[in-house]
Order: C-alpha cells, then structure tokens, then sequence
C-alpha cells in the first residue's frame, strides 16, 4: 500500500513540475512578444477595387429624356457585356432570368417568353435595339449573349414610351455598339459542354478613318440535346458604321441577322401503369394512374421531317442631331424582314387499345415584313424657375 502512494507522490510531482515549465514558457513567449512588437512588420501589398453601379448613365428603355436610372421614378435593372461574360451565361434568357421578378419558361414553339408581376408572353413588350419587331409569341427568338451590349428591363407600364400596351415591362436587348476610341479592339470566344454543345464568338471593332468606326460580331451555337433529335442551333451577326462629321451630328447604319433552329422536343408521353414495365414512380403523379415509363424517357416522338426554323434581318439608320446645348432630334428608319416555319407533331396521347401513341400535324408558316421611322425632338428648358425638357415625336 505505501508502496502505491510513493508512485502517486511521484506522478503528482512529476504533473507539477510540467504544469510550472509550460507556464514559465508561455510568459516567456508573452514577454518574447512584447519585446519584438516594436519591431516593423511587412506585409506584402494588397490592391482593392470596386467597379461602380450602372445607375448614372441614361437606360434608353426607361427613358427618352436622358435620365438616369437613379433619377428615374421605376425599378430598373441593367445587365452589361461584362455581367454577361464573367457569369457565364449561355443565353439573353438566362441572364434576364437572375434577376428578381421574372421568370423564363422556354415553351418549344415560344423560346423567348417571360413571366412577370403575374403577367406573361405578349403583356411584357421586347425591343431590340429600341425597336418592336411584333407580339413576343411570334417574333421572340433564342438569343446568343455574344453580340449583346447590354440588357435593359424594365418593370411596370410603358405605353407611353413604347406602345402596344406594355403592361408588366420591358425588355430591350441592345447590341454592340462602335466605340469612338482611337485604338482597336477584338473579342473571341470558344466553348464545348455536355451534349456535344458548342459556343463560338468573334468581334472587333475601330476607327475606319477620323470620322468613322465600325463594330462587327458573329457567334455560332449548337447542341445536340438531351434527347435524341432535338439538336438546336443559332447563327447571328451585327455590325455597325458609325459616322460624327462633326461634333453635333452622329449618323450610324446598322444590321442584325439571325436564323436557328429550335430543339423539336414536345415531351414524353404517359402510358398506362399496365404498360409501363420501368414507371418512374415519384416524377409524375397522376389520379388515373397513368405514368411515365424509363423505356420512353428520352425518345422523341416528332414526325421524321419536323422543322422549327427562322431567318430574320433587320437594318436600321439612326441620326442624331443636337445643333445646340438645348435641342436635339433624333430620328431611326428602319426595315425588318423574318421567315418562321414551324412542322411538328406537338401533342402525343397514348392509345389504351392499340398500345401505340396517337399523334397531331402542325403547320405554321409567318413571312414579316416591316419598314418603319420613328421621330422625336428633346428641348431643354426652364419653368417656373425649374430646369425641364419636353419631348415630341
């Protein structure tokens, strides 16, 4: 027994003896510390910055008096050629789709349609370039984000500024633009991902002379999809001259083409549960207890000769002419031309008695033509003592 306590004894001693050396030391470190903290300490050097908000330069979609969009009474959002590169976004539709309020549904036969404060397709007003081209259900097409300048949305009524009884918003897609710098500028692009998908860009732009420049991009996309023949593709081109003879006039022509081909998908059928010998059980619910079967997920079944296609150009010549620091007119001619045919079987039902899939013919064709001027002239002024611009057109 006494045996036992001396080895306790010595475990204690030994305990202590650690507990004091690991004290003395931390003090020593601590006094190590304060001694040495006179001492200058580099640092390697950090560079911070902020880009600044897109809220000071005039939203043409909000506004023809040239206002800011910190100065104009509306929710306004503005998406640029940066956000849409830096983010990654693969088309116009999903970038517009981040921000808050709208949603995008992509139908087979509507590509560009939107949702937005509960109104959708030909209740919200698309513009390109400024421009209406027709309802969203008949001229709304894919969009690549290659060509575009930058996005503008705007959300509430727009008669006023745009017509055509713009009830939810607006959303105006605007192209690269020439840039009056002395130097030259090209932009690239490649891309490959799944489904065989390919992104292809190229752009440039720069003075032709000392009173012209120009801006021209084409990009290609494609994809085979995820279902067996229902490969999508999109070619379009823009370019711009843009001629200043002198400090008060700007006078610039412009193109636009376009032309695709939409993925000819219009969904999988739902067989009876006697039928289907793979349901995908928890992916539909239905109360006549039809489902979808695993054999049937990724067949397509259009007819073998389906088409959903476009070609479309628009040209336009805008003068800008401000002979002084109070007056400015402004005036746009433009012509648009589009060819669409739609060929598709769009709705399957299959047939409890023949356990085959009954299917619909539908033909579409639209041949548009435009040619269209718009006019309008901004004074700048003073009432009641107050700065104001009038506007007419």
């Amino acid at each position: 027994m006494s045996r036992l306590v001396e080895i306790g004894a010595l475990i204690a001693l030994v305990m202590f003896l650690l507990v004091r050396v690991s004290m003395t030391w931390a003090q020593d470190s601590v006094v190590s510390w304060e001694e040495d903290e006179s001492l200058p300490i580099q640092m390697d050097e950090v560079v911070v910055t902020a880009s600044e908000l897109p809220v000071h330069g005039p939203p043409s979609t909000s506004s023809r008096l040239g206002l800011t969009s910190l100065e104009t009474p509306a929710s306004i959002h503005i998406i640029d050629h940066l956000e849409l590169k830096n983010d990654g976004y693969k088309s116009v539709s999903e970038a517009i789709e981040q921000k808050p309020g709208i949603t995008w549904g992509a139908p087979p036969g509507d590509p560009f349609s939107f949702s937005m404060r509960g109104f959708t397709e030909n209740q919200i007003t698309i513009l390109r370039d400024g421009l209406w081209l027709g309802p969203a259900t008949m001229t709304g097409r894919p969009q690549n984000g290659f060509n575009v300048r930058r996005i503008e949305l705007l959300k509430g009524p727009a008669s006023v500024l745009h017509g055509q009884g713009a009830i939810a918003g607006t959303l105006n897609v605007l192209t690269k633009k020439p840039v009056q710098e002395p130097h030259y500028s090209w932009e690239g692009l490649t891309a490959y991902g799944s489904y065989h998908t390919v992104k292809l860009g190229a752009g440039a732009g720069g003075p032709l002379g000392e009173a012209l420049w120009y801006r021209a991009d084409l990009s290609f996309s494609s994809s085979d999809g995820y279902v067996k023949e229902a490969g999508s593709r999109s070619l379009n081109g823009t370019g711009e001259l843009l001629w200043k003879p002198v400090e008060s006039l700007e006078v610039t022509l412009g193109f636009d083409y376009l032309e695709d081909t939409l993925p000819n998908y219009w969904g999988t059928p739902l067989v009876s549960d006697e039928f289907g010998t793979k349901p995908l059980k928890g992916v539909v619910e239905t109360t006549d207890g039809r489902t979808i079967d695993e054999r049937m997920r990724f067949v397509n079944y259009n007819v073998a000769n389906k088409k959903a296609n476009s070609h479309q150009y628009l040209s336009h010549m805008d003068i800008h002419w401000k002979p002084s620091q109070t007056f400015s007119l402004n005036n746009t001619v433009y012509y648009f031309s589009a060819e669409r045919r739609w060929r598709n079987a769009e709705t399957y039902t299959f047939n409890d008695t023949t356990n085959l899939i009954d299917r619909d013919r539908f033909f579409v064709s639209h041949d548009q033509q435009i040619i269209g001027n718009r006019l309008y002239g901004m004074l700048t002024h003073h009432m009641g003592g107050m700065p104001s611009k009038s506007l007419g057109g």
